[in-house]
Formats: C-alpha cells, structure tokens, sequence
C-alpha cells in the first residue's frame, strides 16, 4: 500500500508527467487596520488621568536632583538634604536609581523657595536640581552645561573689581558671581568666581590679559572641579591617568597542585593519616 502511494506521488510530481500544471491562489492582503485579531497580541487596558491624578498630586511638591561626577550613598544624601533644607519641610528623600534622587516637600510654596536658592554643591561637585514634572526623564549625561568655582592665586589686588575680574575669568566661561570673601576682599590668597562652563570645553590651566599698562600678564587657574569624563571608568571629575580603576583584574585560570604520587624515591609522599599509619 505504502508503495503504491509513493508511485503516485513520484508520478504527480515528476517533471515528465503529463498532468495539468499546478495552480497557486493569490495571497491575501491583510490591511493593519483589519478587524481580524492576531493570535499574538497582548491585552491592553487603559490608564485614564483620573487614574493617576492621586499620584501626580502627591509629587507635585517635589524636586528632582544628583550630584553631577559622584554617586553618595542615599544615607548621607539624606543628611545633606535635611541639613541644607530642612527648614522647608522635608517629607520624603528616596532614591530613583543610578544617582537620582527625588525629594518631596510638604508645599509647592517651600518646593519654590528651594528652587529659588540658586546653584548648590556637594564636595564641591554640582548639585543639579529640577522640579519634577509628570513625564521627565532625568539624565546625567543631558546635562550640557554646568556652574563651578575657579580660583585666581596671586592676582594683582587692582584687578579684584567685578569688572577687572569677570573679563579674566571670561576666558574660561560665563561669570556668575563672586564668592563672598572676593567680594569683601576679606581673603586675598585667591580671587574665587563661579562660572558656567561647557561639558565638552577645554579647561585652561592659565591665561593671558593685558594690564592697564599694556605688559601681558599669564594668570593662573585652579579649577576646584571640572567635568573631566574618564576614559577608563567613564566616571566624571578625573581623568584616566590618575583613576584608581585603571588596572583592570585579568582572569588567569586557577593552578590546581598535583599531589605526589604514593610512592618515590626515598620513600613514602602520601598525607599525614598514611605516615601516621606506616610509622605504626
């Protein structure tokens, strides 16, 4: 039976059969708007606002924040918070994940007042903050520009006005402001001006201004932080020379010691139990 079912199908499709060719119905176009179900979609359902309004309310009061090149434990950012912030009812300090934390207030009116503050720092690293708004996205590497302190060491007393002093300081980024001991003139080591520098910019360590007698004078930096991205561990504030990470650990295969054999020259290698039991 077996073979005779083989001849027939050797014989319909052998190339010599004299049967009529065989016809192919067309495919059929299945527009994406069809009402016919696929077998592997997934079931939806629909979050409507009212279903999120309780949420959106709850963190309305609350600002967004990192600190740009380090990553603290979530126990000393909740310390540092409460201590610069305290006084504005802090309710809650909880980590996002990745170096973002989120700090809710018990109003809107003490979340503006915090915001209003200005630039803040942590070990003299940029505390970046934003409100926290329904749909953000907070990354650090979205951050293009960023404020930091720079010092100006043996700068002639002539040139501490703000004037004098911010076209200095121009040559590295936008002047911000003075710190207040500049400002007073109450510490003259250093001259010590905020400015806001690009990521991506190269970081001088001196620069050059004509004085009022027209002799060029070279004037030292000191960055007291930079955005300098390491190559090596791709962390922020130091480069690749100097990282701590840099000798990356190799995988060697693990030497397994053969033990002697039972028997050598001169006499027996095995372990204790066996020199005990042949000294008996």
């Amino acid at each position: 039976m077996a073979s005779a079912i083989e001849d027939e199908v050797c014989y319909v499709f052998s190339p010599n059969s004299d049967s009529a060719p065989l016809n192919f119905a067309s495919p059929i176009h299945v527009s994406p708007k069809s009402s016919v179900r696929s077998e592997f979609q997934k079931p939806r359902v629909k979050i409507t606002h009212d279903d999120i309004r309780d949420e959106i309310q709850f963190w309305d009061s609350s600002v967004v924040f990192f600190v740009l090149g380090a990553n603290p434990p979530s126990h000393v950012i909740d310390g540092f918070v409460r201590r610069i912030w305290g006084k504005f009812g802090v309710d809650k300090v909880v980590a996002l994940g990745n170096g973002v934390h989120i700090v809710r207030f018990t109003t809107t009116e003490n979340r503006d007042k915090v915001l209003s503050m200005g630039y803040q720092f942590f070990d003299k690293k940029p505390f970046v903050v934003k409100p926290w708004e329904q749909s953000m996205s907070v990354n650090k590497e979205d951050i293009k520009s960023i404020p930091i302190w720079v010092q100006l060491p043996k700068l002639n007393l002539m040139y501490w006005g703000e004037k004098s002093l911010y076209k200095i300081v121009g040559m590295v980024g936008k002047p911000l402001r003075m710190d207040m001991a500049t400002k007073k003139r109450e510490k003259l080591q250093y001259a010590r001006v905020l400015v806001e520098v690009s990521m991506s910019q190269v970081f001088p360590d001196s620069v050059e201004y004509e004085d009022a007698d027209g002799v060029v004078v070279t004037q030292p930096i000191v960055y007291e932080w930079k955005p300098v991205v390491c190559e090596t561990c791709k962390g922020m504030g130091h480069s690749a020379d100097v990282c701590t990470k840099k000798t990356k650990p190799v995988w060697r295969p693990k030497v397994v010691q053969q033990h002697p054999s039972r028997q050598e020259e001169g006499g027996f290698s095995g372990g204790d139990k066996e020199l005990k039991a042949n000294q008996d």
